[in-house]
């Protein structure tokens, strides 16, 4: 390999990496110029390929940098990067995620130069490979069409570029290689110098490549008198220590049943929009008062683990349906969703329950979608009319990417867009709650029946960049309702909850007491913590890619994705006026994910 060749690559990765990293900035603050980091990984690139200078290299190279553009469309359409934990999580689940892929193609019909950035790399190093001139002049219109972001809008502009692709191909007959390295040396240099010059983070060693496959990792921060009281109130958890979850309202609503609706993906916000939710909270009155409730980790596996654990984390021990078995209680598990994804089947069998139906068992119903749970409300009845049932139901098509049946009736914003096919979605799925309920209600069976109504977890369109869910912990994506239906229970009240501290506050009333030494939920009656870690559920390496400590209306927030240590209010605002270090915020984070175990 000569030197024009070594130039001509390290212009090559340099042009293309500067495309991704403008990819990565579009939907997040990450910086999208190179910095030294990027000159320095790509140097070594170029380097390795005087070394190795053969079509086996030539594979390798496009394969990594093929997973790099991949991995800015998905961070751009949901906000997670590619990793090997990550990947291991989708490949439990594949065919869950067919809508999702229509966001990918959805963003490169969009934006065109975000394709085309990608054929110029594979045509470039095509060109190294094979020395075929023609693959040089495809690289050098791809170039053009990259830079002035052109869009292939219709038949004209279709046109214009094969004229302009023929008038390069023409000239480029005319042009000596030489020449063209020699401009393509321009090119580099001066994209170069505007980094330097405009770029005031251009000695930054976080090249686009940092955390490859690997994910960013989280690492210990300082430990300073400003922050010592947070710290040692993470170290005691909670304010007054309790060893069970045994409160004044232990026995109120003894043997009585538990209904419990878990509607997928549901957030504060969207219920709080919803007439439907209105509906139901006007025929039954909610007997909670749960200022915010969250989903400490927003993902429906996670929910589950929170639910029937009381722990933070995948490795906690099952213990709240094998103690209310004790008490002579029978568990039904009932979804539209097929369970033996994401080995959620494994999940609900070890968390105790004796019987479970899922999508699969219901694909003989008459009904489609959530409407198969109207088809088997008589067995739900029928536990119900028995006693000492506990019903869990989870729906499935408020799920992205969202489906609304009856678009007729759930309507109230476009089932065009995502965000407003999703709000339709929860309210068709309330509906069939609210109908439900209703049915229930005049089958008799729930006068000694506890009914809830809450969310897995949430759901975010574009909020901090980041969209559906499992990625962050802005409020769109773990903050949910909250709803406790009977009118014979005591009023259950608090500032902050969540699932953690679901079933112990409900156990209370039904008189099953839950050891709760070493775990982390409590009685929200009367019980309080003296802060909160939210986490997600995508990883980085050694930790989530996004962590929150949530203590006194402030939210002490890190995201590995976009290397961001802020301090927030609790509605997700900026403060700015505070007075820790970054690296005092990131032992506060550090110190709370290593006592809950969620680092690795």
């Amino acid at each position: 390999m000569n030197i024009e060749q070594l130039i001509l690559i390290f212009s090559v990765l340099t042009i293309y990496s500067s495309f991704i990293k403008k990819i990565y900035k579009v939907k997040f603050s990450t910086p999208g110029k190179l910095n030294l980091g990027d000159v320095l990984s790509l140097f070594i690139i170029t380097v390795i390929s005087i070394i190795l200078n053969n079509h086996f290299y030539y594979g390798a190279l496009i394969i990594i940098l093929t997973i790099l553009w991949i991995d800015s469309l998905i961070m751009f359409c949901f906000g997670m990067k590619i990793s090997l934990d990550n990947v291991k999580v989708f490949t439990q689940g594949v065919s869950t995620f067919k809508g999702e892929f229509k966001a990918v193609i959805n963003l490169i019909t969009r934006f065109h130069w975000m394709l085309a950035a990608y054929l110029f790399l594979i045509s470039s190093l095509i060109y190294l490979d094979s020395g075929v001139n023609y693959f040089l002049i495809a690289s050098i219109i791809l170039l053009v069409f990259c830079l002035t972001k052109s869009k292939i809008k219709n038949i004209k502009s279709f046109l214009a570029w094969i004229v302009i692709s023929i008038l390069l191909m023409t000239l480029g007959k005319y042009v000596e290689e030489s020449n063209v390295i020699y401009h393509a040396l321009l090119i580099i240099f001066s994209l170069l110098s505007l980094d330097i010059i405009k770029f005031k983070r251009f000695l930054s060693l976080k090249s686009v490549f940092y955390g490859f496959l690997l994910g960013s990792s989280i690492k210990k921060g300082i430990s300073t008198e400003n922050n010592k009281h947070i710290l040692d109130e993470i170290l005691q958890s909670r304010m007054k220590e309790s060893s069970t979850n045994k409160s004044e309202h232990f026995g109120k609503a003894k043997d009585f049943n538990v209904l419990l609706f878990t509607i997928e993906s549901m957030s504060d916000e969207a219920f709080s929009d919803s007439p439907v939710a209105r509906k139901i909270t006007d025929s039954f009155t909610n007997r909670s008062e749960v200022q915010r409730f969250y989903s400490v980790s927003p993902n429906t596996n996670q929910s589950i683990m929170q639910l029937y654990t009381n722990e933070y984390g995948v490795n906690g021990t099952y213990n709240t349906l094998h103690e209310l078995k004790k008490h002579g209680y029978d568990s039904l598990f009932i979804s539209t969703q097929e369970t033996k994804h994401f080995e959620m089947k494994t999940k609900l069998v070890d968390a105790g329950f004796d019987s479970i139906i899922d999508g699969e068992d219901l694909i003989d119903c008459t009904s489609s979608n959530d409407y198969r749970l109207l088809d088997n409300i008589d067995v739900i009845s029928e536990k119900l009319k028995r006693g000492k049932a506990f019903i869990h139901v989870l729906n499935s098509q408020t799920h992205s990417r969202y489906s609304v049946e009856n678009k007729d009736k759930f309507n109230r914003y476009k089932n065009t867009d995502d965000r407003g096919r999703y709000l339709n979605a929860v309210d068709e799925a309330l509906d069939i709650v609210h109908t439900m309920l209703n049915k229930l209600k005049d089958d008799d069976v729930l006068k000694n029946t506890i009914v809830i109504l809450t969310g897995d977890h949430g759901q975010s369109f574009g909020e901090e960049g980041y969209f559906t869910h499992s990625s962050a912990t802005i409020n769109q994506q773990v903050q949910i309702p909250l709803c406790i239906f009977n009118n014979d229970l005591p009023m259950t009240k608090a500032d902050s909850a969540n699932l953690l501290d679901l079933l112990p506050t409900v156990f209370d009333l039904l008189g099953v007491e839950l050891d709760l030494n070493n775990k982390d939920g409590i009685n929200f009656t009367n019980q309080e913590r003296n802060y909160l870690l939210l986490y997600s559920e995508t990883r980085g390496y050694n930790s989530p890619s996004n962590i929150s400590v949530l203590r006194k209306g402030k939210k002490y927030y890190m995201d590995l994705l976009k290397y961001e240590t802020r301090i927030l209010d609790i509605d997700d605002g900026e403060i700015s006026d505070y007075d820790l270090s970054k690296d005092e915020i990131r032992q506060i984070v550090f110190l709370a994910a290593e006592k809950h175990n969620i680092l690795d």
